[in-house]
């Protein structure tokens, strides 16, 4: 803007010079005189070159008289020089008129830029409430349906329990079986079991889905709820609930073994969910006068592991009815639990139930499971009739 306005002012300078003749004007090429403003070719009467190395112009006798008109009167103005002021002037005030409508607009375009910047700023603001509003939803979707699933998980146990309780009731009352093989519903529940006429009747768990079906659970665990740190008496007789944690008892496996030929299956999980067993196409177990030592080990077959292999032949120990093998030790002791002791263990169901590993820390142990010594969260042995 400042340098129009100059460029106007030295023009109307230069044309008043020319349109005046005030002053002898030396000009390089007779050709740049029409771009003067207000100087034209057919004012210019005559123009010679003096000489041409002086590079200088003599005045025509057209600026010859208008020098002698400015000098007889040098405060008058021509018409045509008011003319041109009036035209610069309205220049110079429209020239300001539209800096001011520039600056005027561009003042309001700031504003507007502002403004936006600031919505874009609280529209920001907002997403980022809604976002964090989302997560929240999400969290709170996510603990409503955990809690429902935690919900009907106890709901489907408990009506598991009624009706696993109700057909115990029924079991009992329509009497007695010689093995969970021989119940004709095959459904799953507590049953009455007598295994002979000359031995009372007890209350055994029967699974009917685990590798088949008829199978007797003689020990299980999956909560840890139940202390296996218990005396011989306790292990012979049995302790815990039949449809939860708990160990059949050591005289009714060898009367069960005793009189028919058994298969064992082993079923076991760690605390990642994986699930692995193991079977032995037989299994039984010694008298009390023998300590109930592991008389019959099949052949093995599944995915576990063979390690209950290394217990063949082993009395079962407690802490302090001390049979193992170890020298300088009570493995039943230094480990919390009954077992068929070597020195000490590569199979130990009835350990801490405790989510821990190294050989060092006591726990439901089955060391082919991965073959590192690391706690079990699930163990459930079963045996079976072979006929």
């Amino acid at each position: 803007m400042q340098r129009m306005f100059r460029f106007i002012v030295v023009s109307y300078i230069v044309y008043l010079v020319c349109a005046n003749n005030s002053t002898k004007e030396t000009v390089a090429d007779e050709s740049l005189l029409p771009i003067v403003l207000g100087c034209k070719n057919e004012d210019v009467l005559e123009i010679t070159r003096e000489n041409h190395t002086e590079e200088s112009f003599k005045l025509s006798k057209r600026e010859m008289e208008l020098q002698n008109v400015t000098e007889a009167n040098p405060f008058q103005t021509s018409k045509s020089d008011a003319d041109v002021l009036a035209a610069i002037e309205q220049g110079i005030k429209l020239l300001v008129s539209v800096q001011q409508e520039s600056q005027a607009a561009i003042a309001e375009n700031q504003d507007r830029l502002n403004q936006s910047l600031k919505l874009v700023g609280d529209l920001v603001q907002q997403i980022d409430k809604i976002q964090t509003d989302l997560s929240k939803l999400r969290e709170e979707a996510t603990n409503t349906r955990t809690a429902d699933i935690n919900r009907m998980q106890r709901l489907e146990r408990s009506s598991d329990e009624i009706q696993s309780k109700v057909t115990t009731i029924e079991r009992m009352q329509q009497g007695s079986f010689r093995s969970c093989k021989e119940i004709a519903t095959k459904t799953p529940g507590i049953y009455n079991i007598r295994p002979s006429d000359a031995l009372p009747s007890f209350l055994a768990y029967c699974d009917q889905y685990s590798y088949g079906e008829g199978w007797m659970v003689i020990q299980s665990r999956k909560d840890g709820s139940e202390n296996f740190n218990r005396s011989w008496n306790d292990y012979r007789n049995g302790f815990g609930k039949v449809d939860g944690e708990h160990w059949l008892g050591l005289e009714r496996l060898y009367q069960i073994t005793k009189n028919r030929a058994c298969e064992l299956f082993v079923g076991l999980q760690d605390f990642n969910n994986t699930y692995k067993y193991a079977y032995y196409n037989a299994f039984a177990i010694g008298s009390a006068s023998e300590g109930y030592y592991l008389k019959t080990l099949g052949t093995y077959s599944g995915n576990a592991g063979d390690s209950l292999r290394q217990h063949k032949g082993m009395k079962f120990s407690t802490h302090y009815m001390d049979y193992d093998a170890h020298a300088n030790a009570n493995c039943a002791k230094t480990w919390h639990g009954g077992w068929w002791f070597n020195a000490c263990y590569h199979a130990f169901l009835n350990g801490l139930y405790q989510n821990v590993s190294g050989r060092e820390n006591a726990m439901i142990g089955w060391f082919g499971f991965h073959n590192e010594w690391r706690g079990l969260s699930y163990s459930r042995m079963m045996i079976r009739p072979l006929k």
